[in-house]
């Protein structure tokens, strides 16, 4: 199909070409865009990022920040974001944002310690943490001894 819209432009027209290949990118752009909202949406970081979700321009408070880690965000529509989130410890409490290609539409959020309880899952053969944000309905289950371990060190400083 891609192949036929640019035969319709002849081998001679690069102009062409070019329009349909933007077209084609700005297409791909707008999907990416649309979907990383709606898995915001669908997840209930939106809900979240109401109470917790830092104001637009604000930094993320200093701290120790592990990249690339994957959580589930527990919810009405229980989405995996699989090595994508970032998170930053802080005395006050742990930050969680995506990493920038995954970020539409999921605002950084800031939740203070005295809002979650942590609690050792075992799930078949490995152990997960979860993150149970109190009085939302919502929880983070992270996986992986590394990021556990340096969320329960951060939360008992």
């Amino acid at each position: 199909m891609i192949r036929q819209l640019f035969d319709t432009c002849g081998s001679a027209d690069s102009f062409c070409q070019l329009g349909i290949g933007l077209g084609i990118f700005a297409a791909f752009v707008a999907f990416w865009l649309g979907m990383m909202f709606l898995v915001a949406v669908m997840s209930g970081w939106r809900v979240l990022a109401e109470k917790y979700g830092l104001p637009e321009g604000e930094r993320m408070p200093e701290g120790t920040t592990l990249k690339w880690r994957s959580a589930a965000l527990g919810g009405r529509f229980p989405t995996n974001y699989k090595s994508c989130l970032n998170f930053t410890a802080t005395p006050l409490g742990i930050g969680i944002a995506p990493a920038l290609i995954f970020s539409t539409g999921h605002p950084p959020l800031f939740i203070p310690w005295a809002d979650i309880t942590l609690e050792e899952k075992k799930v078949l053969f490995s152990k997960r943490l979860k993150m149970t944000i109190d009085g939302t309905g919502y929880s983070f289950s992270v996986w992986g001894e590394k990021v556990s371990h340096f969320i329960r060190s951060a939360k008992q400083a």
